[in-house]
């Protein structure tokens, strides 16, 4: 079967410490997306994620751990 392009884009909302705040936030970001893209998916669906972290230098740098912030990404 032939791949049918959809694409949603987002702009991820500033890292929280509350995970789970930022988790909802990301996920109403996606949701909202998706709504004015006009795409959807059903739960047997297949799709890719395509993720770009840009993380500033400075004190809070060095405690963000890539794998943690994909998984929290991913769970949203």
């Amino acid at each position: 079967m032939a791949k049918i392009r959809r694409t949603i884009s987002t702009v991820l909302p500033e890292y929280q410490r509350d995970r789970n705040q930022w988790r909802r936030k990301i996920l109403n970001l996606v949701l909202k997306a998706g709504r004015k893209a006009g795409v959807s998916y059903g739960p047997n669906d297949r799709f890719e994620v395509v993720v770009l972290l840009y993380l500033k230098k400075g004190k809070r740098h060095d405690i963000h751990d890539g794998d943690n912030r994909l998984k929290d990404i991913l769970d949203a």
